[in-house]
């Protein structure tokens, strides 16, 4: 790996939903995660991704609560340069569907949530490198249209805050919206344009006492960016390369990539085996987005891969991606079912080679629905897959080569 770059694995593969979860967490996979890295030669703090549901980060608000989540940060030697804020309340062990968009950026709760996480992660432990928090894009289309003055105006009131920490303490945080299907910035174009029509080109009330547009927008620009997680790339069909591009063309911040991986499914109609083994991957906790391109190239969505499949019989389409976070290794699971890794490649491939970013993420979070949850080997068989990911995304970074078993374990 490159200088100034970063590796993390998000810990929202695990419950973050109380301050005793995240201390398990800690405790247990995180340590495991960084006494594998030291026996592979890793030196330093050790990067780790967080995620504080909104009930851990009320519990660290007592100062004795923070000062031990500190002493095991100090203890285990690791560190948080980003938090996945995306998720606001419950997330593993409940049936959360379209409830992980709420609440949006149409209420007060979501920059609230935010505000706080940002501020228990300046008081942590960090390097010096930008905190980034991941973040709803704005909201979830079917919930109806956003109230775009009130969320600029929100994002906008942040943004101040995290200049006035910066100039205070010298900590950095950026606020990363990460377009998702069927997410009013669902695209990577529409996430651009949402920046340049509305963001960058609005005054806010917020930062007026800036004194000119040219410091309003520069604040903006530092403080709010992009995450990028290739999964959602890949589900919309979109070129990793080109979608780089219009972020670097606009000046956005890249704040973060997601490193993830999609489900693809050549000719769903015609390839039953393929198909049968994709239904297997409905499950009831998550939300899965389907994009089907038709023969015409056109793309139809769904909200959830059961409706796709209801629909299916009377349709022929020539693939379908589904939003389903697949482990980054893995590469095809049937005839005609593969995952969207070389699109996961060729992205971070691209925004290495550019520049545009220097913190990426792995983000698994559905281990718990792939593997069985009533074997005694489950908890064993999720960590040596998580190693696994490390490994295998550490292999291309470094260009060494991927060993089926890695060393990590």
């Amino acid at each position: 790996m490159r200088d100034l770059e970063i590796l993390t694995y998000c810990l929202n593969a695990f419950p973050g939903e109380s301050v005793e979860d995240v201390f398990a967490a800690l405790d247990g996979p995180g340590r495991a995660l960084v006494d594998a890295l030291r026996r592979k030669g890793e030196e330093g703090p050790v990067p780790l991704g967080a995620r504080f549901g909104e009930k851990a980060v009320a519990g660290f608000e007592i100062p004795k609560r923070r000062r031990e989540l500190e002493q095991r940060l100090q203890t285990l030697g690791a560190y948080f340069p980003t938090a996945n804020a995306f998720p606001q309340g419950a997330f593993q062990n409940t049936i959360l569907k379209e409830d992980i968009y709420r609440p949006d950026w149409n209420t007060k709760e979501r920059p609230a949530y935010s505000g706080a996480v940002a501020h228990l992660m300046a008081s942590l432990p960090h390097q010096d490198v930008p905190q980034t928090l991941s973040t709803v894009p704005l909201s979830f289309k079917p919930f109806g249209p956003v109230d775009h003055d009130r969320a600029g105006e929100s994002i906008a009131a942040l943004a101040l805050r995290f200049h006035e920490r910066a100039e205070k303490t010298g900590v950095v945080q950026v606020l990363a919206l990460e377009p998702e299907p069927l997410c009013t910035l669902e695209t990577t174009e529409e996430a651009v344009r949402w920046f340049e029509d509305v963001l960058l080109a609005r005054r806010w009330k917020a930062l007026r006492r800036l004194g000119s547009r040219h410091a309003e927008e520069a604040v903006l620009r530092r403080h709010v960016g992009l995450c990028f997680d290739t999964c959602h790339v890949a589900v919309e069909y979109e070129s990793p390369e080109e979608s780089l591009d219009l972020i670097a063309g606009a000046g956005l911040t890249l704040a973060k990539m997601q490193l993830s991986s999609a489900l693809h499914l050549d000719e769903p109609k015609r390839n039953r085996p393929g198909l049968e083994v994709l239904a297997g991957f409905a499950e009831p906790r998550f939300l899965h987005q389907v994009v089907a391109r038709r023969r015409d190239g056109g793309l139809d969505r769904f909200t959830d891969l059961p409706p796709y499949l209801e629909a299916l019989p009377d349709r022929d389409d020539l693939s379908a991606r589904v939003h389903f976070h697949v482990p980054v290794f893995a590469e095809e699971f049937a005839p005609g079912l593969r995952s969207t890794r070389q699109e996961l490649l060729d992205a971070l491939t691209a925004a290495r080679g550019r520049g545009l970013c220097r913190q990426f993420e792995i983000e698994t979070y559905t281990w718990d629905a792939l593997v069985d949850p009533e074997s005694e080997d489950a908890e064993a068989e999720r960590l040596r897959g998580i190693l696994r990911e490390i490994a295998f995304i550490r292999s291309h970074m470094e260009g060494s080569v991927f060993e089926s078993e890695p060393p990590l374990r």
